[in-house]
C-alpha cells in the first residue's frame, strides 16, 4: 500500500485523520511532525507512544509558556 499516490516509498500506512492533512504535512515541516507524533500515539508500541506522548505535552507545555495574557 502507497499512502502517497505521487511518493515511491510504500509500505504500511494509517488513514489520515483528515482528508487534506497529507497535502498540508508535505507544505508544513510542523504539521508534519506533529502529525507523525500523533500517529505514533494512534498505532505506535507501548514505548512509541509514551514517547509521542511525552513530546506532545512538552512541545504544548513550550507553546503554552511563549505565549502572554496581555
Amino acid at each position: 500500500m502507497c499512502s502517497d499516490p505521487h511518493g515511491d516509498t510504500r509500505g504500511y500506512a494509517l488513514k489520515p485523520l483528515y482528508r487534506r492533512l497529507p497535502e498540508a504535512a508535505k507544505r508544513d515541516p510542523v504539521v508534519h511532525e506533529l502529525f507523525a507524533l500523533i500517529d505514533a500515539v494512534r498505532d505506535g508500541g507501548v514505548r512509541e507512544k509514551a514517547e509521542a506522548l511525552r513530546e506532545l505535552r512538552e512541545r504544548i507545555d513550550q507553546n503554552g509558556s511563549s505565549t502572554s495574557d496581555g
